[in-house]
């Protein structure tokens, strides 16, 4: 299968061996080895920032190392500013319920591209100074 072939791969680190296990366990049969560069660029990326923050936390407290209490701040903040959860599913509901009270504009009998009376995109984007004239 992919995975075997992908874990006896000799040349493939052990970190990325690892991931393709993961990925396995959780029911991915094939997957393209970009995925796994993925992953691991994303791990190291959290992980490095977390350590990061973690430690200005403990310089901010005066400590010299890092203890688990500065660690479990990091990764909570770091998870309320990364990860949003969904708004929730009654929210989108009313909101499409107030947006589709609206009708929709009769579309003219032409031919073409259509576009709104009142549009930026055939209006002109200039003023002429008629003044720079007169001082001519």
């Amino acid at each position: 299968s992919n995975l075997e072939q992908y874990l006896s791969n000799t040349e493939i680190p052990r970190d990325a061996k690892t991931i393709a296990t993961l990925l396995s366990a959780m029911g991915a049969e094939k997957f393209e080895p970009k995925v796994v560069n993925q992953l691991l660029e994303f791990i190291f990326r959290y992980s490095s920032e977390s350590l990061t923050d973690a430690s200005k936390y403990a310089e901010h407290c005066g400590k010299t190392t890092i203890e688990v209490s500065d660690l479990k701040l990091a990764l909570t903040s770091r998870f309320h500013f990364s990860f949003l959860p969904p708004v929730p599913r009654e929210i989108l509901q009313k909101l499409s319920e107030e947006k589709n009270t609206n009708d929709l504009p009769i579309m003219p009998n032409k031919a073409g591209v259509i576009l709104p009376e009142r549009t930026f995109l055939s209006n002109t984007n200039y003023q002429l100074d008629l003044n720079i004239y007169n001082q001519i």
